[in-house]
């Protein structure tokens, strides 16, 4: 995965795609392009089941991870002890994959007021 991950799904494909486990299981299965842009590629679409799979599971990451990891990040950013500008530039690559994979916090909310 390179270092600096694209978000998994747009906000438009979080909304139109973000709850339809057959879409996941057929991207998952190579059945079919990805989204609306027809992307292709075996990794953007593992990319994109990964990130629906986590979405509101107990094991998956929240908004409130990635605040913290924000957190994290903004204290070894700003102390100067030795190690600390390693420590912070493995927290931030941490936080772009998690970030890259949550839908944004506007999708969020739309996906929670859907009917289950």
């Amino acid at each position: 995965m390179p270092d600096d991950p694209h978000p998994a799904l747009s906000p438009e494909e979080w909304i139109q795609y973000g709850d339809d486990l057959q879409i996941m299981a057929d991207w998952a299965a190579d059945k079919r392009p990805f989204g609306p842009a027809r992307r292709f590629t075996l990794e953007d679409k593992r990319h994109a089941v990964a990130a629906i799979a986590l979405h509101n599971q107990p094991f998956g990451f929240t908004h409130d991870d990635e605040a913290l990891l924000g957190e994290m990040l903004r204290f070894y950013d700003h102390r100067g002890f030795a190690g600390d500008a390693e420590m912070a530039a493995r927290i931030r690559r941490l936080l772009k994959k998690v970030s890259a994979l949550l839908p944004p916090k506007a999708v969020e909310e739309v996906l929670e007021k859907r009917p289950e």
